[in-house]
């Protein structure tokens, strides 16, 4: 699910002569969860943008009965979900728990060259260990 991460996430864009700047750095907003769903059929894809992302696997026969309490996994998928409808005034944000680890090896488009990966340019304070919490961020 696409979602905009009201906090960012930070990159640097390395340049080969870049003298003392060495690269450029910047908050992307665009963002994604990416859940994979168990049991729902046989047919298997795969995907040059989600491919290398870690997800959280989710089997359909973990879903809750009417009036049970709702699995952690699939109150996750329901924050995310809420999250990729919310625009200011009309829907709130929502709260997406995430981690540092969850961001790495994630695959963007280049033109004429297909994807690549871009790890994020993460503070220091966060850089160990990398499951740091990159805070709870707001999403809509």
């Amino acid at each position: 699910m696409t979602i905009s991460n009201l906090r960012g996430v930070p990159y640097r864009i390395t340049f080969r002569d870049g003298g003392t700047i060495g690269g450029h750095g910047m908050l992307n907003h665009g963002d994604r969860a990416h859940f994979i769903i168990n049991g729902l059929g046989g047919q298997s894809r795969t995907s040059a943008w989600a491919g290398s992302d870690s997800g959280t696997a989710i089997s359909v026969d973990t879903l809750p009965e009417p009036g049970a309490p709702m699995p952690p996994q699939w109150r996750d998928y329901l924050q995310a979900a809420l999250a990729s409808s919310a625009f200011p005034v009309g829907l709130a944000p929502r709260l997406i728990n995430s981690t540092t680890a969850d961001y790495a090896g994630r695959m963007w488009p280049f033109p004429h060259d297909n994807t690549h990966a871009i790890d994020p340019y993460w503070p220091t304070a966060w850089e160990h260990p990398r499951e740091s919490p990159t805070s709870t961020s707001m999403a809509g």
